[in-house]
């Protein structure tokens, strides 16, 4: 495409910043009821705190993405939002922890934790999705999580909300192969209309990896897209950005040479300049050598 590719972020983080950058859209998408029964989100609070460690041995761990939300009744519900590319690296003893950990450190608050798996593979077995003991007719422990697997998603149920982040995570969703060119730029339409410029442009990344648009795939694309209502508009923004962003690249890789001519320049010169101090002082010191014998 005319832009210049950047290099892939984690899955962790492009998901984590995804979440962070429309945690409004987020809550909806995952709790809808939420606004029905305690009004509007009036307060956001990102938790940004590094857990207790349970054993001297435990390296220092951060929480996926804890949100703290404050609805217009004043109820307030804390979010631990995980995610997962693959779900072999899950464990839900870990999650109970982390979820325990939230619990005190905000006493009196429910903790909401919800595991978003985004692997696009089949699923042949669950993952485990509570921790139960059960004892003598007493229930001495449970343990639940909400499980979201992108995958099982169908695409139509985004296409008919308007959620933004929604429609970012469009590629991560159950859909045709065969639609999947006229799919994503659809995509990228919505985004357009429904993003701000800056936004748009940051996640275009995103749904470039998930969308898996290959290289020798990017001149159909763009065909598929300049297709769209808005399509040849939005090839222009992706020029111009594309544009931008080779100057940036350009000005940079001119300032690093410059950086580097400079420097052997200076290097050079001091070369010469040693060569020239040495030179005076080989004859100083062969001056005075004859000097001396003269007196002999």
């Amino acid at each position: 495409m005319a832009r210049k590719k950047k290099s892939i972020i984690p899955h962790d983080s492009s998901f984590e910043n995804l979440f962070t950058d429309f945690p409004e859209d987020l809550l909806r998408w995952l709790l809808p009821e939420a606004e029905k029964e305690c009004g509007k989100i009036v307060k956001i609070d990102f938790v940004r705190q590094e857990m207790k460690k349970h054993w001297l041995s435990d390296q220092g761990r951060e929480l996926d993405v804890p949100i703290k939300y404050t609805f217009e009744n004043q109820t307030v519900v804390v979010t631990l939002i995980e995610h997962q590319n693959d779900k072999r690296a899950f464990s839900i003893y870990k999650l109970a922890h982390y979820t325990v950990d939230l619990m005190e450190a905000f006493p009196g608050l429910p903790v909401l934790p919800i595991v978003i798996f985004a692997d696009d593979k089949k699923w042949r077995k669950d993952v485990q999705r509570e921790l139960l003991d059960e004892l003598w007719g007493k229930t001495w422990l449970f343990f639940k999580f909400y499980k979201v697997k992108l995958k099982d998603i169908p695409v139509q149920f985004a296409q008919e909300l308007s959620n933004p982040l929604l429609t970012i995570l469009t590629p991560t969703l159950d859909y045709s192969q065969q639609d999947r060119m006229a799919l994503l730029s659809r995509t990228y339409e919505k985004m357009y209309q429904t993003l701000n410029l800056k936004m748009f442009l940051k996640y275009l990344d995103f749904v470039d990896t998930y969308g898996k648009i290959l290289p020798h795939e990017q001149q159909q694309f763009l065909e598929t897209l300049t297709q769209q209502p808005e399509g040849p508009m939005i090839r222009e923004v992706l020029f111009e950005q594309g544009r931008k962003e080779g100057i940036q690249f350009g000005i940079e890789k001119g300032i690093e040479k410059g950086i580097e001519k400079g420097r052997e320049e200076g290097i050079q010169f001091g070369i010469e300049k040693g060569i020239e101090k040495g030179i005076e002082k080989g004859i100083e010191k062969g001056a005075l050598i004859e000097i001396g014998r003269a007196h002999v």
